[in-house]
């Protein structure tokens, strides 16, 4: 059995006018759904979110796009701050290079966390500094202390949330006892020790080309899976991830989830989660029953029966 999961990136209102080739809403998602609709099931799509389009347009097109999506085949939403925001607590300061009103990107952001709330959809937020930053700084909004700010909010307890490249692999193969700057590593794990439906992915994970770097990543991993006094064991919160520009990158595609398998076939503590990182983990973050409750509509046949069965207990 597979399953693949595209995430979106919304670049309408971030490149000068003219020069998004390929319109979001009108041309991207539907796409993306064409491609779902014959991969049967295999393939499922996570629409982008985009808090700009709203203060832009003056009205509901944010959140409406994203619910519109999630009511028509798209299984969660790709949240991406290095695109100029943060989850919550913009500042003017924050959002002056972007002109942006602050509290109403704050706003249309709780909208957006309240719909997925609402729904149980997955939401799916890059978090790790730097890479397509809008800015040089912007990189920076993606840390995971920010999202701490929603999270301790009771009415977004459950959001279910994906950190996605947790934290970046600067700070998982960074040798013993160096500091890591920005380390967004530990705030990563403690988000996911202590909220129920926080996760994350290891897609970002480039160092991990250099063998030498692969013991390392694996005693931060073990450590984090083994620690005590917690809420929720991190080795039920892990997930595969495989970002564009790494298998572009490695010299041999078919190999790269080879680079894992090893690590944790390789560490006796990390071995009782492998199937759990590479599947388990993932299915239970996805939510596919509400997803199928919600879509059953929008998918085709064959869609729809694949991933009941993948939903199946």
């Amino acid at each position: 059995m597979s399953l693949f999961v595209h995430h979106m990136m919304d670049m309408d209102n971030h490149y000068p006018p003219g020069r998004s080739l390929y319109p979001f809403v009108t041309l991207q998602m539907r796409r993306i759904r064409i491609l779902a609709q014959r991969a049967g099931g295999r393939l499922l799509g996570f629409v982008a979110y985009d808090p700009f389009r709203e203060a832009d347009k003056g009205e509901n097109e944010a959140v409406a796009v994203v619910e519109r999506a999630l009511k028509s085949g798209f299984a969660g939403v790709k949240f991406y701050p290095p695109s100029g925001y943060k989850p919550l607590g913009n500042t003017k300061k924050d959002m002056s290079r972007s002109g942006k009103d602050p509290s109403r990107i704050n706003a249309v952001n709780e909208r957006l966390f309240k719909l997925c709330v609402d729904l149980d959809a997955p939401v799916f937020a890059h978090c790790s500094p730097g890479e397509m930053e809008r800015w040089k700084g912007a990189g920076l909004f993606a840390d995971p202390k920010y999202w701490r700010k929603v999270l301790e909010q009771p009415r977004f307890n459950n959001l279910r949330l994906c950190l996605a490249h947790a934290g970046g692999d600067a700070g998982w193969c960074a040798k013993p006892g160096l500091p890591v700057d920005p380390d967004f590593v530990p705030e990563v794990v403690r988000l996911c020790q202590t909220y129920p439906n926080v996760y994350c992915e290891f897609g970002h994970t480039e160092q991990l080309f250099v063998e030498s770097n692969r013991p390392y990543f694996a005693r931060r991993l073990a450590d984090a899976v083994t620690a005590t006094g917690v809420r929720y064991d991190f080795g039920t919160k892990i997930m595969y991830g495989s970002d564009w520009h790494l298998l572009a990158r490695t010299p041999d595609v078919e190999d790269f989830d080879d680079v894992f398998r090893k690590i944790f076939r390789g560490n006796q503590t990390l071995a009782k989660y492998e199937h759990q990182f590479f599947g388990l983990n993932a299915l239970r973050y996805l939510n596919l029953a509400d997803f199928l409750s919600r879509n059953s509509g929008s998918l085709t046949r064959q869609e729809f029966e694949y991933l009941s069965f993948l939903a199946a207990p």
